[in-house]
């Protein structure tokens, strides 16, 4: 359930407050190695490019904020006791070359924050999502049956 808020483009515009979201390179229909996600926000037009995926388990994107900087970003899904719990796991700002990079590290601090920050509120409205629309019936849990009843006296 939470793989497809993460990743469908009609829910994951919301949580990452986009304008908008668009996809290229499914196969498909399907997202997988290679696709890309572009995201408006106001002027900025980030672009993610998918590079690493297990399908339930993680995913992985290099994210390009200007055509000098960029970030790969992994999403990793582990299942707990009451749903699942999702991570985010961030690697250093780069850059296209040594002085672009040499900036953007430079300019990590203040990044570091404000993904911070969006993460963080995009967690909490991922979780009142998928909580609104169970309540609403508009999702349905399918819990998966045991393949073996045992009765204990």
């Amino acid at each position: 359930l939470a793989w497809d808020y993460l990743n469908k483009p009609e829910l994951r515009r919301h949580w990452v407050r986009a304008d908008s979201i668009t996809t290229q390179g499914s196969e498909k229909g399907r997202l997988g190695v290679g696709s890309e996600y572009h995201c408006a926000h106001g002027q900025l037009m980030v672009i993610q490019t998918v590079v690493d995926w297990k399908p339930f388990d993680y995913m992985t994107v290099d994210t390009v904020l200007t055509k000098n900087r960029f970030f790969r970003l992994t999403t990793k899904l582990t299942p707990i006791e009451n749903g699942t719990r999702v991570s985010w796991y961030f690697a250093k700002l780069s850059g296209t070359n040594p002085f672009h990079t040499l900036v953007s590290r430079w300019k990590t601090s203040k990044m570091k924050g404000m993904l911070t920050d969006v993460f963080t509120q995009g967690g909490v409205t991922l979780r009142e999502m998928i909580e609104a629309d169970l309540a609403a019936g508009k999702v349905v849990v399918q819990l998966e049956r045991p393949s073996q009843t045992r009765w204990v006296a």
